[in-house]
């Protein structure tokens, strides 16, 4: 078990707790939750809570969380998280029907085409400059090679900024709904990270015809995103059945 893993439960089981816990209590409570880790290591990991604020020892009744405790801790729960996503993500993918998510994606073609379009109709400067920052955010944390989750999230925020700017709630609630609400954005982007295909490049040609109010162009390059999409599952599909053959 990592460190990091550690401290997330020593953290857990003190924000639990309505008081004060000692050292040999704490060492105790994880055995109960099937964690062995020793007494020496449960020793120094709440030493480090003290040294960074994270813990108040008192006496010999034992620790406390501060508020600073309890904002690491759902740091901590966030990563934890993620890990248990990224884990679940690589069986996801390899069991996930090709044709359904080929499906899922033509139909987000049909519906982002027309709120790509009614977005270059619509847009106010609040819009724009709202799409124009989700962009942004999304081609730098790619750019820096921020982990998956990360970017699939900015991935998710782009459109539906873009959504919000076509005015049509039912068309950006069924965006939300067919996509099950960014579920599938991660694997989307692992599949394009594993057939090398481009990321964030199709958001940019989709501002620039959303801010020149020019709704044909909107929908093409929209059009052209998600058909590229379809052309990544499709790659990502054949290189793992050649993979499954030995070929």
């Amino acid at each position: 078990m990592s460190k990091e893993r550690q401290k997330y439960e020593l953290l857990r089981i003190l924000i639990e707790s309505q008081d004060s816990i000692g050292a040999s209590t704490l060492c105790q409570m994880l055995k109960c939750r099937n964690l062995n880790v020793s007494s020496a290591t449960v020793g120094r990991i709440l030493n480090e809570f003290d040294f960074e604020g994270l813990t108040v020892r008192l006496g010999y009744k034992g620790r406390i969380l501060t508020d600073l405790g309890r904002e690491q801790f759902l740091e901590y729960r966030r990563k934890m998280e993620f890990e248990e996503f990224s884990a679940k993500l690589y069986e996801a993918v390899n069991e996930t029907d090709p044709e359904n998510l080929i499906n899922i994606l033509v139909a987000r073609r049909g519906i982002e085409r027309e709120i790509a379009k009614l977005a270059a109709e619509q847009a106010t400067k609040e819009d724009l400059a709202e799409i124009r920052a989700a962009y942004q955010i999304h081609f730098d944390s790619v750019k820096s090679k921020k982990h998956r989750m990360i970017t699939s999230e900015n991935d998710v925020f782009f459109h539906r900024a873009v959504a919000k700017a076509s005015k049509n709630i039912i068309l950006a609630s069924t965006y939300d709904f067919i996509w099950q609400n960014g579920r599938l954005s991660p694997i989307m982007e692992y599949v394009r990270i594993s057939v090398g295909g481009a990321i964030a490049v199709d958001h940019g040609r989709i501002l620039a015809a959303i801010e020149a109010g020019d709704p044909e162009q909107a929908q093409e390059m929209m059009t052209v995103h998600i058909d590229s999409l379809i052309n990544d599952v499709n790659k990502y599909w054949q290189t793992k059945k050649r993979a499954t053959r030995g070929e």
